[in-house]
């Protein structure tokens, strides 16, 4: 067994969340070892890979990436591992499904993603005159997260709302300016469009999407792509959604840390005093009572 096997996560989080992203295969033998371990446990590699449909040198295979010899190795460490106890508060099908299939996105999106992409992102941002965003139907939310999070920042940035104006009102920017696109498929009429619009004025174009072979990938300037067609949630866009607001995060964090913490701390006071009062105190705030 290699160094790397010895980590302190235990091999059912190594198992249930690779670093690396699952192929289909992949994704089924990790899928019948957390279903039902001591069953695995007790077959053969033979029975084991006829039962998941999967040939035998997969198996050995999946076991090496974790970093054993072969499924004998691996079913041992199975036996001696203890992320394999199920109780009776252990979390229901449903809620452990999704929070996984969230999870495993977001890590897919960590590996797909170049550091030094993100960092040249951020500084775009940070240096633009102008941000406009723009994301549609799902994708508003991360839109609106973005404008949010730059905003807090001090960035001056809007949001292009009206599916049918964002075309038009992305025309007006200019070199210097930058339009954040997003979009799952990268094919979404409206972003393509604004993009479109964008380039042609001088402005760059980030985009955010499941697709990096899209025609909105090939239109930006910057695309943060994370491939989708490369896992099993290619035609579910919700587990990405998720793995879209972490680069929001990712990028408003990168760019807070390019400021100086004294203009940083005066940027969020600003905002802060300026929200202020958008909320009552507390249960005893007279404002509460008064009606």
């Amino acid at each position: 067994m290699t160094e790397e096997s010895s980590t302190v996560r235990s091999l059912a989080d190594r198992i249930r969340y690779s670093d690396r992203g699952y192929t289909g295969v992949q994704e089924a033998i990790a899928r019948a070892l957390v279903a039902d371990p001591a069953r695995a446990i007790a077959e053969s590699i033979e029975a084991f890979s006829g039962r998941i449909g999967v040939s035998s040198g997969s198996v050995v295979r999946f076991a090496r990436m974790l970093g054993f010899s072969g499924y004998r190795e691996l079913k041992y460490a199975l036996a001696a591992d203890g992320g394999w106890a199920t109780t009776s508060s252990a979390p229901p099908p449903i809620l452990a499904s999704v929070f996984e299939e969230q999870a495993r996105a977001v890590q897919f999106a960590g590996q797909c993603i170049a550091p030094e992409v993100l960092q040249t992102a951020a500084d775009l941002l940070l240096g633009a005159r102008r941000v406009d965003i723009v994301g549609v139907g799902a994708a508003s939310a991360t839109a609106r997260a973005a404008e949010f999070q730059f905003a807090v920042l001090g960035l001056h940035c809007r949001r292009l709302e009206d599916p049918g104006e964002a075309a038009a009102a992305a025309a007006s920017l200019e070199r210097g300016d930058v339009l954040l696109a997003i979009s799952h498929s990268g094919r979404t009429r409206s972003v393509v469009d604004a993009a479109r619009r964008a380039r042609s004025g001088g402005a760059s174009v980030t985009a955010i999407t499941s697709a990096p072979r899209s025609v909105l990938a090939r239109l930006a300037s910057l695309s943060l792509g994370v491939d989708a067609a490369q896992t099993r949630y290619a035609s579910d866009e919700m587990p990405f959604r998720l793995a879209h607001l972490a680069i929001v995060q990712v990028l408003a964090t990168t760019i807070a840390a390019r400021l100086q913490p004294a203009h940083l701390s005066a940027r969020r006071a600003r905002w802060a005093g300026a929200r202020f009062d958008l909320r009552y105190g507390n249960d005893h705030d007279p404002r509460l009572h008064n009606r």
